[in-house]
């Protein structure tokens, strides 16, 4: 038993005036005791580049890491050990397997093969990346040989494989780059985003993988050629098309035909039949069915009016009781089947483009006149008079082209990008069956505010507290990673937010009553004295996959570039009050008071 754990127990057998506390307000407002598992760091690596994507080969037990530095671009592979210990295996540089280093922007993802074929596949970005197509890359995993490159969509993102191993599926997002607050360093040039399908039926080895031609690839952009019966993009959440944005500068900016080159596909997760993928620009998710090449729905995830911290205001302290609307913009997804559907979880990192200068703070937004003079008052009436204030709505970052429901051109609703939580949504019917709210939030102001919305990517492992509230006008802590996983008869979504640097463990097994049972923060907790830091991935190994013998989960950290290795077997029945369910999008804060996995 860790300290900490034999700490609670003694906290949990005495009349402790605390624990008093809890029991009083336990009659008010009663809360779950659940068994969970426990978030135990058991150690971790540090490659010299950033370590982004992970993937997991059962069969061998080797741990695949994305990286891209200066020198180049490759897989990082490890032996995964009995004990949860990382050993180098190869190093795989990828770097002219598809474009010259110099023509080379990163490489993005990674896969592994399901079915114990000995190869994997990676994404690689050119730095052209809105003119030049991306590419595939197939390499043997035990020997790090290229086995073959194939043409993508633009600016392949994120890359999985069917669990059968039928299909290899990447998400294009043909993503524009630059600034999202000065657009005229944007490329003029569109490229259309887009979902490719390779087709790796009837391959049994390697050289099955080696013969692979272009014709065993499926690219589909969000034309409407591509759409099933009854599914558009007509009402899909367009930078370039909106109302508002029709009305500002007294111009469309787009021609209607040309929507789909907005279309930005993010992440993908997939059954052996249908992928799902986010649009995070485009505030949905988007249905593929792998037996047809056909879109077969788009679902608008729309806002939820989020309770947060909107301030970054110097000496206003941790304030989460700011209420707005905010759109959910998912970042990674991944899927859970239970009682015969798919569900799709959502991390609500939200994002802004760069080539249309859709983000303002609210206080310039009041000044441009892009605000309704209504609304203002209305915002005015519940901040002392002055919603502009720094320290109320001023230093938020808004976005200009949401909010505006009459069509007059002016925001009726202010409406900020991330929503700073998870969401649980029916990939059948696209309904949000559960949105985290402010539970996250709310969870690192009573146990762990010196991270509270701070800058782990634009900090040290030692100076983080001076960034401490600095990312409340913003993404608060910027909800980045999920995975699901089962243990010992419970499901858990793990959540992990790149700037508080925080991974949560939310207990999904009751969807009436999801709670919080778990936290580790590598900045102020145990962490070996390695350097961890903006986590970007997040892996689910089960007991029956694991070489320990126990489930795991695994994190990638981009700004340090280090892996880290949890145990997830500790189940305890030690009394953890419940974070309250916030179902349908409502967030209500329920009592959090549980050990302070920091």
């Amino acid at each position: 038993m860790c300290a900490q754990a034999a700490l609670n127990r003694w906290f949990f057998s005495m009349n402790h005036p605390a624990r008093l506390l809890i029991t009083a307000l336990a009659a008010v407002a009663p809360f779950a005791v659940p068994a969970h598992a426990e978030l135990n760091f058991l150690g971790g690596v540090s490659l010299p580049n950033s370590a982004e994507i992970l993937s997991y080969d059962k069969a061998t037990s080797s741990l695949l890491s994305t990286y891209s530095s200066a020198t180049g671009q490759g897989v990082q592979i490890y032996t995964l050990g009995s004990n949860g210990a990382l050993g180098a295996v190869r190093n795989v540089n990828l770097s002219g397997a598809a474009f010259a280093l110099n023509d080379t922007f990163s490489l993005s993802s990674v896969v592994v093969d399901t079915q114990n074929r000995d190869f994997a596949v990676a994404t690689l970005i050119p730095k052209a990346n809105n003119t030049t197509q991306g590419k595939a890359v197939f390499f043997q995993v035990s020997t790090g040989t290229v086995l073959t490159t194939l043409d993508v969509g633009y600016h392949p993102d994120s890359v999985t494989i069917t669990p059968d191993g039928t299909r290899i599926v990447i998400a294009n997002e043909g993503e524009a780059t630059g600034n999202p607050d000065n657009p005229s360093n944007v490329s003029t040039t569109p490229a259309a985003g887009s979902i490719s399908v390779i087709n790796l039926s009837g391959i049994t080895n390697t050289a099955g993988i080696q013969g692979l031609t272009g014709s065993a690839v499926t690219t589909k952009t969000f034309e409407a050629a591509n759409l099933a019966n009854g599914v558009s993009i007509e009402n899909l959440r367009n930078n370039r098309d909106v109302p508002i944005a029709a009305t500002l500068g007294g111009v469309s900016r787009i021609a209607s035909g040309d929507r789909y080159l907005d279309i930005e596909p993010e992440y993908i997760t997939t059954t052996n039949t249908t992928a799902y993928i986010s649009l995070q620009e485009n505030n949905a998710i988007a249905v593929y069915d792998l037996a047809t090449d056909k879109i077969t729905a788009i679902h608008d995830l729309g806002t939820v009016n989020q309770r947060m911290d909107a301030s970054n205001a110097g000496g206003d302290g941790i304030n989460v009781n700011d209420t707005v609307a905010a759109l959910r913009s998912p970042d990674t997804i991944a899927k859970f089947e239970r009682a015969g559907t798919t569900y799709i979880v959502t991390a609500n990192e939200g994002d802004y483009r760069p080539d249309d200068a859709d983000r303002i703070t609210y206080a310039a937004a009041v000044t441009a006149g892009l605000v309704d003079p209504a609304t203002k008052a209305a915002l005015d009436a519940q901040y002392a008079g002055n919603s502009t204030a720094p320290g109320a709505l001023g230093n938020l970052r808004i976005s200009k082209i949401d909010g505006d429901t009459n069509g007059d051109g002016k925001i009726d609703v202010v409406t900020t990008i991330s929503s700073r939580s998870i969401s649980i949504v029916n990939g059948n019917t696209g309904a949000v069956v559960f949105d985290s709210g402010s539970m996250i939030e709310d969870f690192v102001a009573a146990n762990d505010p010196t991270t509270f919305n701070i800058n782990a990517e634009g900090s040290t492992m030692a100076n983080f507290a001076g960034t401490l509230d600095s990312r409340s006008r913003d993404k608060g802590p910027e909800i980045e990673a999920v995975a699901f996983g089962s243990v010992d008869g419970h499901d858990y979504i793990f959540a992990a937010a790149e700037r508080q640097n925080g991974i949560f463990a939310f207990d999904v097994t009751d969807l009436n009553n999801i709670q919080i049972v778990d936290y580790y923060n590598l900045l102020t907790g145990e962490n070996g004295g390695g350097d961890y830091r903006a986590p970007e991935s997040l892996l689910f190994i089960s007991a029956a996959d694991s070489p320990t013998g126990k489930a795991l989960l695994i994190a990638g950290f981009e700004i340090s570039g280090s892996i880290a290795v949890f145990d997830l077997s500790g189940i305890s029945a030690i009394p953890e009050p419940a974070s309250a369910a916030a179902l349908l999008g409502a967030a209500s804060l329920g009592l959090v008071l549980c050990r302070r996995r920091r």
